[in-house]
């Protein structure tokens, strides 16, 4: 069952992908004259997501590494920010992960800097984040509970964006983040992350 969600999981962020490049095919060939005049993002920004993901443990032994299963779950993050013109913004953002797949209950997240960039203004873009992340994985058949907070966390995002006003953008978005748990289960290089496809919602006031 956890092979078959990680294929869907896998399939729906190609899907995104894919969806998100061909709409924004007309701004990499220079043709979005007709979306340029609706664009208006500069100044204060607040922003939500929501969506579908899936995330797992992984750890390394020596130079062998071991993930767990993915476990599949709801994703959301909130912003506010700030964007200096219609290519740039940096924000602050807060991502959470939540999953009660298979025997375990799952809750991750992370505070995060991002930096947003539209390349010419247009609606693809990119963006990256760093901070602090936390969670914990409670295992209902045993009670066992791994916890862990104020560790460091990074995102990469790609996604596409249209206007729905001059100052509402509707997005399409595939998101990864990464935890660093620094040895958690008491060997080497424990990590732990997500994948995620959210709808987003940014108002630019």
């Amino acid at each position: 069952m956890t092979t078959k969600l990680h294929t869907i999981g896998r399939t729906l962020a190609t899907i995104a992908l894919i969806t998100t490049l061909t709409a924004a095919a007309p701004v990499l060939a220079g043709d979005d004259e007709g979306y340029e005049s609706l664009r208006n993002r500069k100044g204060l920004l607040v922003g939500v997501n929501a969506g579908w993901g899936a995330s797992m443990f992984s750890e390394k032994v020596g130079s062998r590494t071991f993930s767990d299963d993915p476990y599949s779950g709801a994703v959301a993050a909130v912003r506010f920010g700030y964007a200096f013109n219609d290519a740039l913004a940096l924000s602050a953002e807060a991502h959470g992960f939540g999953s009660q797949a298979g025997q375990s209950d799952w809750g991750m997240g992370a505070g995060l800097l991002v930096l947003t960039w539209w390349p010419r203004g247009g609606g693809l873009f990119v963006r990256a984040g760093v901070g602090a992340g936390g969670g914990e994985v409670l295992m209902r058949e045993d009670g066992e509970i791994l916890h862990f907070e104020g560790k460091a966390a990074g995102m990469f995002g790609i996604g596409y964006e249209w206007m729905v006003g001059r100052n509402l953008g509707l997005s399409l978005v595939a998101d990864g983040l990464g935890i660093d748990l620094d040895g958690i289960s008491g060997r080497t290089d424990d990590v732990t992350g997500s994948s995620s496809i959210s709808v987003q919602l940014n108002w630019y006031l």
